[in-house]
């Protein structure tokens, strides 16, 4: 049995959090990895290559957002997100959770996509398929 849409997606953002500053990797989420890196690095005003809650929420506060940024969202935030009891967050670790936390809100626990733009655009891609109007596979 072949992995499903959800262990898809879930395994690319384990791949490419493991590999975002890895400027050879030309097909890891390019634009996002920069929008990401961009943000990290302007609440990272220190440049000690790693941020905290405070430095998080100060960097949230200037977002244009419906959804201001609570301290308890962003102390949630980096307690989910670090991997050693640091307090902080580094780019690796604030990739993936910004990656995993956009997926969790795209798919249910059962894996069913929850974004109609998803799966209407998962639905033409597998119509296209079927019909052999998908995209021609390259030789690696």
């Amino acid at each position: 049995m072949g992995l499903t849409f959800r262990e898809f997606v879930f395994f690319e953002i384990d791949f490419i959090s493991k590999r975002v500053e890895d400027e050879e990797c030309i097909h890891c989420f390019n634009e996002i990895r920069k929008k990401i890196k961009e943000f990290f690095d302007y609440a990272d005003c220190a440049d000690k290559g790693e941020i905290n809650s405070e430095m998080l929420f100060k960097a949230c506060a200037n977002l244009q957002s419906k959804f201001p940024a609570t301290t308890s969202m962003t102390n949630d935030f980096v307690l989910k997100a670090m991997e050693i009891n640091s307090a902080t967050v580094d780019l690796k670790e604030f990739t993936y959770a910004i990656l995993s936390g956009y997926m969790e809100r795209l798919f249910d626990p059962e894996g069913e996509v929850l974004v109609d733009e998803v799966k209407d655009d998962m639905e033409t891609r597998e119509k296209n398929a079927l019909a052999g109007k998908g995209p021609k596979r390259r030789r690696v």
